[in-house]
């Protein structure tokens, strides 16, 4: 089986990579392809297949399309003519549906994804939806990469800012922190190992403890103590409102992408 990549930016090259290290795909079963000729050039010197995206659609079995919404128009309009061609599409555009890639590409089965950038570190959180039935060949193929967690496709907007956006929302709220503690005297690698750390702690928390969350937050915060003065400084601003603009933001300007298709 050929796994093809249409796209060889961050993330098209951290799924190439990511499949081929697990052992999914040997490195002869990826094909790459990608319209920046340095990029080509850059695989082709470390051993990687390339082909364009045409010879890609026609020698590969599954096709990821690890392009911008902006660029699948132009990508979809040259594969739409090809009669002979791989059976399953991937997509990782934000806003861009299963029927729209169906429209151009006939006699495929189609899956949709939300990938998100720390697959670049084997850490991503993907959320899939499919066109018929699972294909486990492409859950496993961002499982390489990370978790998976299996959706329906009227949602796959909505899962933007939990996954495929939430990194940048936490990025900052570290950065914040790290800003503050710098200010306080702090060194930047004294703050990004103190809040880093603090962050993957409280996520394994989440994850391992039988608590809510809600009970999570009432451990560390003692009555009169310092964390709770903090806390009260977040629900004066309303942070679930904050939160929540910043959510539907999000999820809005992907609905907007969808429809400029």
């Amino acid at each position: 089986m050929k796994f093809g990549i249409i796209g060889a930016g961050k993330m098209g090259s951290a799924i190439g990579f990511g499949v081929i290290k697990s052992g999914l795909f040997k490195k002869d079963e990826v094909i790459f392809a990608d319209s920046y000729a340095p990029r080509m050039e850059e695989l082709n010197n470390s051993g990687y297949k390339t082909m364009n995206n045409v010879e890609l659609y026609q020698n590969a079995d599954i096709v990821l399309l690890a392009v911008k919404p902006q660029q699948i128009n132009e990508i979809l309009e040259e594969l739409s003519k090809i009669t002979n061609h791989a059976k399953t599409i991937i997509t990782i555009a934000a806003g861009i549906s299963i029927d729209y890639i169906k429209s151009y590409l006939k006699d495929v089965n189609v899956a949709r994804v939300m990938p998100n950038t720390p697959a670049l570190i084997n850490y991503g959180t993907s959320a899939i939806c499919f066109d018929d039935k699972v294909n486990e060949t492409v859950v496993k193929i961002f499982e390489s990469v990370g978790s998976v967690t299996i959706i329906t496709e009227d949602k796959m907007n909505e899962v933007i800012p939990l996954n495929g956006s939430f990194p940048a929302y936490g990025y900052y709220f570290a950065l914040s922190f790290i800003k503050a503690g710098m200010e306080a005297g702090f060194t930047y690698e004294q703050c990004k190992k103190l809040v880093c750390g603090s962050m993957i702690g409280s996520a394994n928390m989440i994850l391992e403890c039988d608590k809510p969350i809600e009970q999570l937050i009432k451990d560390v915060c003692s009555p009169g103590g310092t964390t709770i003065e903090g806390v009260k400084v977040f629900d004066n601003y309303n942070m679930d409102k904050i939160v929540k603009d910043c959510f539907d933001a999000c999820v809005n300007r992907a609905y907007e992408l969808g429809k400029k298709k």
